[in-house]
C-alpha cells in the first residue's frame, strides 16, 4: 500500500495545477480520491471495492486498467489522461458538495469531512482496510 500512496502522490504532482491545489495536502487529496469513488463512481455495497468505483468514476473500463496506472505501469500519455479524468471528477465531487479549487484550503478539507459523512459504514470499513495494508 505504501507504493500506491508514493504513485498517487507522483500522480497528483504531475496533474495540471487547480489554484489551490497545491495547497491542500495530499492525505486531503487521497481522501477526495475516495470520495470520487463512492460518489461519482457510485460505490455498490457488497459488490465493489473502493478501487472499483474509483475506476468507474473515472471511467475505465475495468478497475487492472485503473490500477495498473496507479502502480505505474502505464506510459505517459495513459498517466496524462489519468491526471485530467481525475481533475474532471474531482470538480465534480468538490462543486457537489458546495466548494471549488478557488476556496480556501480549510474550506475543501471540511467539504472532504463531509463526503466522509456520508459513507456508509460497509465503505468505511473498507477504506480503513486499505489504509491499514
Amino acid at each position: 500500500m505504501t507504493d500506491l500512496r508514493k504513485r498517487i502522490k507522483k500522480l497528483e504532482s504531475e496533474a495540471s495545477q487547480e489554484p489551490n491545489k497545491e495547497r491542500v495536502s495530499p492525505f486531503v487529496n487521497l481522501r477526495l480520491m475516495l470520495a470520487v469513488g463512492y460518489y461519482i463512481g457510485n460505490y455498490a455495497p457488497r459488490l465493489d471495492s473502493p478501487a472499483a468505483a474509483c475506476a468507474r468514476a473515472l471511467r475505465y473500463e475495468n478497475t487492472s486498467e485503473f490500477l495498473n496506472i496507479l502502480q505505474g505501469h502505464e506510459n505517459e500519455s495513459a498517466i496524462l489522461d489519468f491526471n485530467e479524468r481525475g481533475r474532471l471528477a474531482n470538480q465534480q465531487v468538490l462543486y457537489k458538495f458546495g466548494v471549488s479549487w478557488d476556496d480556501e484550503p480549510d474550506a475543501i478539507a471540511a467539504a472532504v469531512e463531509r463526503m466522509e459523512a456520508g459513507y456508509s459504514e460497509e465503505y468505511k470499513r473498507r477504506v480503513l482496510l486499505l489504509g491499514s495494508s
